[in-house]
């Protein structure tokens, strides 16, 4: 795709917007930089940065509107054009539309469809295992064109998002929560750098899950309910090997040269594909036990 391309030319729009939102670089849950752009042809008819604001065409003019408390970008812009006819409307993001809410109301990838969008470019897929590309699934049932922003411009918005995707694959504080799609990424690192625990997860069942550790083996805190009932891990290695099963409720213990770590599993999800489609999903709670200092 040429750089004079019009394509082109609002997928760099949309990643130069995204980078007018402001994540805090301690924030322990960093949201994303999300931005979208809807144009028309060759003709640019709104964007939005998520907590920044936007713009969106007024008769023949680009009209500036404040951000809306929380609202993903797709919905903040959607929301303000509407009765706007989309139909012949392209929308460029910089991360895929969410495909589940918590709150009412359409889904972000829903709400392009029903608004009549018939292409979205897309430049990441999403890491929280309740999108992850299911996004993609939506569209191609629907009769909407998806395609990929150019590599250089994939690279770039996925390196100014550096901070939310980091928070599915490392978590660096000494407890805390996490859930990642373990069958994508197969594995999560906990703890700082030079004292990191690397746990490795594969398929087993819906609420249920191998652990696996080749270097050090893994142990099942069996009975354990809690990381208070368990006051030497160690001695739970005198049944170890390298894979264990592990069910919800179960405490696994992975260990390296530094000290243990206590993962509690919290909900094993399945991957399933067809009408009911969903991502696998991996959800613990962990403490981390250092025997030495580092």
């Amino acid at each position: 795709m040429s750089p004079n391309d019009p394509h082109y030319v609002f997928c760099r729009l949309a990643v130069d917007k995204a980078k007018l939102c402001v994540v805090s670089p301690t924030s322990s849950n960093p949201p994303p930089r999300v931005a979208v752009v809807f144009a028309r042809g060759s003709k640019i008819i709104g964007w939005y940065a998520k907590g920044v604001g936007g713009q969106f065409l007024d008769g023949e003019h680009l009209v500036d509107f404040v951000a809306k408390s929380n609202a993903h970008a797709e919905q903040a812009l959607i929301e303000k054009m509407h009765g706007f006819d989309f139909s012949e409307a392209t929308a460029y993001v910089t991360l895929e539309p969410c495909t589940k809410k918590k709150a009412a109301g359409l889904c972000c990838a829903d709400l392009l469809v029903q608004t009549g969008f018939k292409c979205v470019f897309i430049a990441n897929c999403d890491p929280n295992p309740d999108v992850g590309g299911l996004a993609w699934r939506t569209f191609h049932a629907n009769g909407v064109v998806t395609r990929d922003f150019p590599p250089e411009l994939r690279n770039e918005a996925r390196r100014d998002n550096d901070l939310f995707f980091r928070k599915f694959h490392f978590s660096v504080r000494d407890s805390g929560e996490a859930a990642f799609d373990y069958a994508s990424v197969g594995s999560r690192t906990l703890g700082l750098p030079g004292r990191e625990f690397n746990t490795q997860w594969t398929n087993r069942d819906d609420g249920s899950i191998y652990a696996l550790d080749y270097d050090f083996n893994v142990a099942v805190a069996k009975h354990c309910t809690s990381f208070d009932e368990i006051d030497d891990p160690a001695r739970w290695f005198e049944d170890s090997y390298y894979t264990k099963p592990v069910n919800e409720g179960q405490i696994v213990i992975f260990r390296n040269n530094c000290g243990y770590a206590l993962v509690k599993i919290l909900r094993v999800r399945k991957q399933r594909t067809g009408v009911d489609a969903v991502n696998s999903e991996l959800k613990f709670e962990y403490q981390l036990r250092y025997a030495i200092s580092g």
